[in-house]
Order: C-alpha cells, then structure tokens, then sequence
C-alpha cells in the first residue's frame, strides 16, 4: 500500500511505502521527488471531487491512501527541499481543499488531527 503522508512515526512503524517523502534528503533519486511534488501542487488546487478522484485514477502512482494535517479549512502535506549549497530545508506546504474529497469517491475518517482519505473510484 502506498500512502501519502507526513506523520512520519506511522512510516517508521508500518510496512507503507510512502508517495513522496517527508525530506527530499531522505528521498531516493528513483522517487521522483521534484515531479511528484509538482503532482501534487497541481492536483492541490482542485475544489470539485469528481475532478481529484478522476486526476487520482489518471495517475499511474496514485497514492492509495493519504493522510493529512486537517486543519478544519485544509489538508496539508509537508515536505522540506534540501538546498545543500545553504545547507538549509524550508518546509514545502501542499494544501488540499477539503472540498477535494467529499461525495462518494472518497471515505474519509478524521482523528487527532488527520484526515486518512481513501479514494474508492476507479
């Protein structure tokens, strides 16, 4: 199973693989990083459900679940760069609209924090 997630006590204990890494440092080259992380941004701006869940099913690396900060208004995913030349890590926020992923493609179950979405449309 695939997840996208920052909560990264739940990848260190559990056999997930995730979509995109929580710090491009630790992200193989093979992953993708930049690419899934535009993914991502891109599919963020996305208000209408039917929209994501047929953006979800286009992609052939779809995460399987997600699990994001919920913050009443958004769900947040977040990722630092590594920037080896400032030997810095700004964080990255991808912000998905709540909105995103209601109606009958997606089971949502919302606890301490989070919102774990399964998409159910193919």
């Amino acid at each position: 199973m695939t997840v996208l997630t920052d909560y990264a006590e739940l990848l260190v204990t559990t056999p997930y693989s995730d979509y995109e890494q929580w710090w491009e440092l630790y992200a193989s080259p093979l992953g993708e990083y930049q690419k899934r992380l535009a993914t991502l941004q891109a599919i963020a701006r996305l208000r209408n459900p039917q929209e994501m869940a047929r953006q979800l099913t286009r992609m052939s690396d779809a995460p399987d679940v997600l699990i994001l900060h919920d913050d009443g208004a958004r769900l947040i995913f977040q990722t630092s760069s590594y920037l080896p030349r400032s030997n810095t890590s700004p964080v990255r926020t991808v912000a998905f609209h709540t909105s995103a992923f209601t109606g009958p493609c997606f089971v949502t179950v919302r606890a301490g924090g989070y919102a774990v979405i399964a998409p159910k449309c193919s």
